[in-house]
């Protein structure tokens, strides 16, 4: 494919160009919004000091026009211009370099002679120890099963009256796949990848997600719901080729947003498992030896290449030694999967009833252990622990047994209805019985066994609705805060009331202690 370039300087004589109507190109139009769909699917990708890449796909049935991509300055500058013709069926990604650190640019995306697309995004100070940044956490988005756009309504008015508003950090299940394997378990791959291709454009071509998707820089990270729910290297196995449809797709629409896929195999139907496999764990550098953003994954690597007792390979554990390694004053580690939510006993439980292996797991034990070493580690002035699937808001403090060490974990999932605890009966009581009972039983267990290993997890707050976390950098201090939607329903309100103060563990335990104390008396 040939692009045709023009450096600035010819672009800056084309026809005198007019500074960008931002407000204008960022609203939808009135058949977009009947639709439920953009004319044009735009994301901006991994953002830095002075680069940035944005994945954009045509929406609309003109596959004879050209695409025109341009990059402006504060929406005023012509910087670079591309064009090409319109080639393959899923998104385009062009990468940026040389960008101007602590600047904002604006893309604008023509189909023909008409501009159906834009994104705006801000380049990192190189230094932010005076500066205010914002990013924003969130997982599980079942738009296309409950309809239930809401909450990410509520984001989208947040980050447009925020200009601290950096990124957004997307934790795994972008997209629910799960009702494409009644029709498409063994349907062949072209057909499985064309339904996937449906639901990313359905999904992230809606106008309240593009509103959010085409400003500031957004990281994806994927989980099982993203290929298949409970999805693991037996359950590739199982549903070979559907899987392999979904883990394509991923990389068109999610993966291009961190790099090029360019040296992927042709034959993702025929080619084997481990060739398939590029790694989705990184780091991200804002400001100078400041903040570190550490992307940890818990899910591709044991769908492709691990046997089914490990939960990340030794090249990974070593990468993210060496990101903690790094002289920064803060870290922030994201994974899909809570890394220390669950005991061994619901880990157990997990896998009986539910059929899927968490963190928590008698097998990944030897890997956690590690992983909170490298983690608790007195070289590292200040961690936190952000993670997503949990379908609620939860926070809690990671100690070791003796309690020289406690780092914040928090886990934000659930941005539509469809996809809270509350919405799940079973999951909401599984959850209130890990973070009430389990995790004190467990904690008290170390106690009385003296263990010198594990973590104790300690509850301090839980939402079984829909939230997302807002995670700010203010002058050298980091700090957090859930966005929560009130419950719509009544009994949900009450129930939510009953498991956070009538069924709490430590009112319970002291209503036994005093019932207990009377009958003594």
């Amino acid at each position: 494919m040939m692009w045709l370039t023009m450096v600035a300087a010819l672009c800056l004589a084309v026809a005198g160009q007019t500074p960008l109507d931002l407000k204008a190109l960022g609203r939808p139009t009135e058949e977009e919004l009947r639709r439920n769909q953009m004319d044009m699917l735009v994301i901006v990708g991994s953002v830095t000091s002075s680069s940035a890449r944005v994945v954009y796909e045509p929406l609309v049935a003109d596959k004879m026009s050209d695409l025109t991509v341009t990059l402006w300055l504060d929406g005023e500058h012509v910087v670079e211009e591309k064009s090409h013709h319109q080639y393959r069926a899923y998104p385009y990604a062009l990468a940026y370099s040389d960008l101007t650190p602590n600047s904002t640019y604006v893309v604008t995306i023509a189909l023909g002679e008409t501009i159906r697309g834009s994104a705006q995004f801000r380049t990192t100070p190189l230094d932010i120890a005076v500066e205010r940044l914002t990013l924003v956490s969130l997982s599980c988005d079942r738009f296309l099963q409950d309809v239930d756009d809401s909450h990410w309504k509520t984001l989208a008015q947040d980050i447009q009256d925020d200009p601290s508003y950096f990124g957004t950090i997307h934790m795994g299940d972008q997209i629910y796949a799960d009702d494409l394997v009644t029709n498409f378990q063994r349907a062949p791959f072209e057909s499985a990848l064309r339904a996937f291709r449906g639901l990313y454009r359905r999904g992230f071509g809606r106008p309240a997600v593009q509103q959010i998707l085409r400003r500031g820089a957004h990281y994806m990270m994927i989980d099982d719901h993203d290929i298949i729910n409970n999805w693991s290297r037996d359950v590739f196995a199982t549903y070979n080729t559907f899987a392999r449809a979904g883990l394509q797709a991923f990389y068109e629409y999610q993966y291009q947003l961190l790099g090029d896929i360019t040296d992927l195999p042709k034959a993702f139907d025929s080619t084997s498992r481990g060739e398939l496999y590029r790694p989705v764990y990184h780091a991200v550098s804002l400001g100078k030896n400041q903040l570190e953003l550490v992307f940890a994954d818990t899910r591709f690597e044991r769908g492709l290449t691990l046997k089914s007792n490990e939960l990340m390979s030794k090249t990974q554990l070593s990468f993210v030694e060496a990101a903690l390694a790094k002289n920064a004053s803060h870290f922030v580690v994201f994974s899909p999967l809570p890394l220390f939510f669950h005991t061994e006993t619901s880990g157990a439980l997990a896998e009986t009833f539910d059929k899927e292996f968490y963190p928590g797991h008698f097998l990944f034990r030897q890997r956690v252990d590690q992983l909170w070493t490298l983690l608790s580690s007195k070289s590292i002035p200040s961690v936190h622990l952000i993670a997503g699937d949990l379908h609620m808001a939860h926070q809690a403090s990671v100690c070791d047994p003796g309690h020289s060490k406690c780092i914040p974990q928090l886990v934000s999932s659930g941005m539509t209805i469809g996809s809270t605890s509350m919405n799940e009966r079973k999951i909401l009581f599984f959850h209130y019985l890990v973070s009430q009972w389990l995790q004190k039983g467990a904690c008290l267990w170390a106690v009385v066994t003296r263990a010198s290993t594990g973590v104790c997890v300690y509850t301090e707050y839980t939402y079984y609705g829909q939230n997302y976390l807002k995670i700010t950098w203010d002058h050298g201090k980091l700090s957090t805060a859930f966005v929560t939607k009130p419950f719509d329903e009544k009994v949900d309100q009450v129930l939510e009331w009953i498991l956070q103060w009538v069924l709490d563990f430590r009112f319970c335990a002291a209503l036994g202690a005093i019932l207990a104390l009377r009958a003594w008396m």
